[in-house]
C-alpha cells in the first residue's frame, strides 16, 4: 500500500488508511481528501522568491544567478537548493537561508499572484464535499500567512510545511506529518491546531461539507488522496507515501518533468482537475 521513506512496504498508519486516488478509465478521479502544493500551484510566488534570493546571495557574495537560474529554487527546500546550487556546506547553508528569509518576510512574500482559475477551483472542490490542505515546503506559517493575505486560508482544512529550525525539510516528510494527521495517527498538537484552525465558511459556500465531519468521516472509513503539485519534488514525496499526483504545467514544472518523475495526470489549467473531480 504505502512506501515508506526507508523502502519498507507496510504501511506507518493506523487504521483505516489513507489510500492513493482511484483514475478511472473514464477519467474521474475518485478521492476525498486533495493535497495540494503551494509555490507554483496556488499562487505564482517566483517574483518574491527570486528577489530575495538574488538579495541574500548578493549579501553573502555569491556568484549571481539569471532569472531562469533561479527559477530552479521555486519548488524544493531551499537549504538543498543553496547547497547543491553553490556548494555550500550545511553550515553556510544555513546562513544564506538566514539571509533570503530576512529579505522574503519584510517584502518578498507579498510578491505574488494567485494563478487564474484557483479560487474558482477551490470554491467548486469545497462545495462538492471534498476535504482540502496544503502541504508545502514552505515553512508553515509563511504558507498560512501567504494564504490569509490572499483570502485562500479558508478553503482548506489544515496547512501542513516545514518548520523554521529545519523540521520536517522534504515533501516527503512534510507529506507524513499531514498523512498521520488524517489518519489519526498523530493529529496536530492543541496549540498547533489553534494556529490554523479558524472558521471555515465561506461566503456561498452553505452546501459545502463540514470539514469536521468530514474529519470524522475519514476516519470511520478508509478514504483515499491526491497530491496537486507542479514539480518533481512533489510527485516524489506523494509516491514515497504511494499516493499519485495530479501535476500542474502552469507553475514552474514542464510536462516532461512531471510525467518523467510519475505523474499519474498532467494539466494546463486548474479547470481541467476540477472537471475530473
Amino acid at each position: 500500500m504505502f512506501a515508506s521513506l526507508s523502502g519498507a512496504k507496510a504501511s506507518p498508519f493506523s487504521a483505516p488508511p489513507i489510500l492513493p486516488a482511484t483514475f478511472n478509465e473514464d477519467g474521474s478521479i475518485e478521492c476525498r481528501l486533495i493535497i495540494f502544493d503551494l509555490d507554483g500551484t496556488i499562487v505564482d510566488s517566483g517574483p518574491g522568491i527570486k528577489n530575495s534570493i538574488s538579495k541574500a546571495i548578493g549579501k553573502m557574495g555569491l556568484p549571481a544567478k539569471s532569472d531562469d537560474q533561479l527559477n530552479s529554487f521555486i519548488g524544493p527546500p531551499l537549504r538543498v537548493s543553496f547547497q547543491k546550487e553553490f556548494g555550500l556546506t550545511a553550515d553556510e547553508a544555513e546562513e544564506a537561508l538566514y539571509c533570503y528569509r530576512r529579505f522574503y518576510y519584510q517584502q518578498g512574500i507579498y510578491e505574488a499572484d494567485v494563478y487564474d482559475g484557483i479560487p474558482e477551483l477551490l470554491q467548486d472542490l469545497r462545495n462538492k464535499g471534498y476535504l482540502l490542505a496544503v502541504g508545502t515546503s514552505k515553512p508553515w506559517v509563511l504558507a498560512y500567512r501567504v494564504l490569509s493575505y490572499f483570502g485562500l486560508r479558508n478553503y482548506f482544512d489544515t496547512v501542513f510545511g516545514c518548520y523554521i529550525d529545519g523540521r520536517l525539510d522534504s515533501k516527503a516528510l512534510v507529506l507524513q506529518a499531514l498523512l498521520e494527521h488524517y489518519s489519526g495517527k498523530n493529529p496536530l498538537s492543541a496549540g498547533r491546531q489553534k494556529g490554523q484552525e479558524h472558521s471555515l465558511s465561506l461566503p456561498g459556500s452553505a452546501a459545502a461539507a463540514s470539514p469536521a465531519a468530514a474529519r470524522a468521516a475519514m476516519r470511520q472509513a478508509a478514504t483515499r488522496a491526491v497530491m496537486v503539485g507542479d514539480r518533481f519534488y512533489d510527485v516524489a514525496g506523494a509516491k514515497a507515501w504511494g499516493l499519485p499526483t495530479i501535476g500542474v504545467t502552469y507553475g514552474y514544472g514542464t510536462a516532461g518533468e512531471l510525467r518523467e518523475a510519475g505523474a499519474a495526470l498532467v494539466v494546463d489549467h486548474p479547470k481541467e482537475i476540477g472537471a475530473r473531480l
